[in-house]
């Protein structure tokens, strides 16, 4: 029995991986958004909220070529979220600290 040459072997297409890194992307992105809590790490928002921004662009790619948006759609929300959250951290409690 042959399998559909979009699909692998555990029935994602190739088109949902685009929209899985974005998730993936974004979720890291959230979980380092977590460390800035503390308060001497706020700089870490500089690398943080480029990082969502990738993960951000992939969610959009894969939401606009996969034929499941579920990922993407996930990915996006994440990704804004970490985005809004990343910039009115460094707002509000100083662009470095």
């Amino acid at each position: 029995m042959r399998s559909h040459p979009d699909k692998s072997i555990y029935g994602t297409h190739r088109e949902d991986i685009v929209s899985i890194v974005g998730l993936i992307t974004g979720l890291a992105a959230g979980l380092v958004l977590l460390l800035t809590i503390i308060p001497v790490a706020g700089w870490i928002n500089w690398i943080n909220i480029p990082l969502a921004v990738i993960g951000l662009a992939f969610s959009l790619i894969g939401l606009l070529t996969s034929q499941s948006k579920a990922y993407g759609i996930a990915g996006i929300v994440i990704c804004c979220l970490v985005i809004i959250l990343g910039v009115l951290r460094l707002k509000t409690l100083g662009w470095f600290f």
